[in-house]
C-alpha cells in the first residue's frame, strides 16, 4: 500500500485510445457533505500540477498529426484541422489549454469516432448531459459552438470569472448552484477525478496520457499490435499475455484488456492480480455487480486479500449498500487499522447510517494520520 499523503478524495473512469473502443490544491481531508465512496488516493506526481487555465505547449499541426495518426477516419461533423482549430481559438479567447482539452475530447468521444451513448450530430465532445447510458446529453447547433460549450464547462470548474464569450455551455449554471465547493476551485486537471465523470478514479491522469503521447507523438494502436502479435505468437505464454493485457488496460483498450486479464485467469486460477485487474475496468465502465462478482471468485481462494476486500466495500457502497460496506470496510481495519481509505469510508457511511460517534472516531484517527 502506497504511504499515505495528505489526498483529496477520489472516485474511478474510462481512457478510450481509437475508434470502435468505446486536485483542487492539496487540503486535508474532512467530512464531506456530498460524500461519495473513494476507491484510492491519487498519486503525488507532476501530473497533480498540470493547471486547466494557461497556454497550449503543442502546435495546432501537432494535435491534427496526433490524430490522424491514430485514427485514419473520424465521425466529425468538419474536418479534423477545423475541429483542432475550433479549440485553440476558444482556448485562448478563454485562457485554457487548447491541447489538453482536446486530448479530453479525445477521450470523451474515443478519437472523434463515438460508438457510445453520445452520437456525431450533438457536436458535443465531452459529454455535456450525459448522465447515464440512455441519455444522450445536450446538442449544439455546430461544432464550434459544441467546442466553446466544452470550454466554458472547463472553466466553471477552474476560475469565478465568467467567459468571456457569449455563455454556451447549458451546465455551467447547474455547476454553480449544485457544487458551490467545485465552482472556480478545480485548477488542475486531476481536480476532475471524480467530478466531471462519475466514477472517474484516474480520469484527469488519462487526459494528461494522452497528452504526453501528443507529444511523444506516439502511435499508440500501432504499439499494442506489435505487443499483441508476440501473444499470437505464445498464445500459452502467461508473461506475454500479461504484457499485452497491461497495454492495453493503460491505453485505454478495455475490450481487449478484459480478454486478456480472463486469459491469464485461465493460465493461473491462483494469481490474484489478473482478478485485481479485471475488477478495476467493471469499476470503471461502472458494472459494479460484476466487479464484485470477480472480487467474490479472488476472495475463495485468497480470503484474505486486502485489496479485493477493501474493493468489494467500494462496489457496496457505490451500490447504496452501506451496511455491507461497513462490515467489509472493518474487516480490512482488522488487517491494518491504518488503512486510510477504509477509515475515510467507513467514517462517512457510520455517519450517513446515524452513528455518528462511531463516524467521527474514524474520521477523528483518519485526521490524526494525516497530521503525522
Amino acid at each position: 500500500m502506497m504511504k499515505y499523503k495528505k489526498f483529496v478524495p477520489v472516485i474511478a473512469t474510462t481512457l478510450i485510445f481509437a475508434c470502435g473502443v468505446s486536485l483542487a490544491a492539496q487540503k486535508d481531508i474532512v467530512t464531506e457533505p456530498t460524500y461519495q465512496p473513494v476507491f484510492a488516493w491519487p498519486e503525488d506526481t507532476a501530473a497533480n500540477k498540470i493547471t486547466i487555465k494557461g497556454t497550449a505547449e503543442l502546435t495546432e499541426e501537432q494535435m491534427v498529426a496526433y490524430i490522424k495518426n491514430n485514427t485514419p477516419t473520424t465521425k466529425l461533423n468538419c474536418s479534423v484541422e477545423d475541429i483542432v482549430h475550433y479549440y485553440y481559438q476558444e482556448g485562448k479567447i478563454e485562457g485554457v489549454r487548447a491541447d489538453i482539452a482536446l486530448c479530453q475530447a479525445i477521450k470523451e468521444t474515443g478519437w472523434f469516432c463515438y460508438g457510445g451513448t453520445v452520437v456525431p450530430e450533438q457536436n458535443n465532445y465531452c459529454g455535456l448531459g450525459t448522465t447515464s447510458s440512455t441519455v444522450k446529453g445536450h446538442y449544439f447547433a455546430t461544432p464550434e459552438l459544441g467546442v466553446r460549450a466544452h470550454i466554458h464547462h472547463l472553466l466553471v470548474y477552474a476560475q469565478k470569472q465568467a467567459p468571456v464569450q457569449e455563455l454556451a455551455d447549458p451546465r455551467y449554471q447547474l455547476v454553480v448552484d449544485r457544487h458551490p465547493d467545485y465552482y472556480g476551485n478545480m485548477m488542475y486537471w486531476t481536480d476532475l477525478n471524480g467530478r466531471w465523470a462519475v466514477p472517474g478514479k484516474h480520469y484527469g491522469e488519462e487526459i494528461l496520457l494522452l497528452w504526453d503521447a501528443a507529444k511523444n507523438g506516439s502511435h499508440n494502436t500501432g504499439l499494442l499490435d506489435v505487443v499483441k502479435a508476440n501473444v499470437d505468437k505464445n498464445p500459452d505464454s502467461y508473461e506475454a499475455w500479461y504484457a499485452y493485457a497491461k497495454l492495453a488496460h493503460n491505453l485505454g483498450q478495455y475490450k481487449d484488456a478484459t480478454k486478456a486479464y480472463e486469459k491469464l485467469i485461465s493460465l493461473n486460477e491462483k494469481e490474484p492480480s489478473p482478478y485485481l485487474e479485471l475488477a478495476s475496468i467493471y469499476n470503471d465502465w461502472g458494472f459494479d455487480s460484476k466487479a464484485v462478482d470477480v472480487y467474490n471468485k479472488l476472495l475463495k481462494f485468497d480470503p484474505y486479500n486486502k485489496e479485493a476486500i477493501r474493493g468489494k466495500a467500494y462496489e457496496m457502497a457505490f451500490l447504496g449498500k452501506k451496511r455491507a460496506a461497513v462490515i467489509f470496510y472493518s474487516q480490512v481495519l482488522r488487517m491494518d487499522e491504518n488503512d486510510t481509505l477504509s477509515l475515510y469510508n467507513r467514517g462517512n457511511l457510520l455517519k450517513q447510517l446515524g452513528k455518528n460517534s462511531a463516524g467521527e472516531e474514524d474520521l477523528t484517527k483518519l485526521k490524526k494520520l494525516q497530521e503525522k
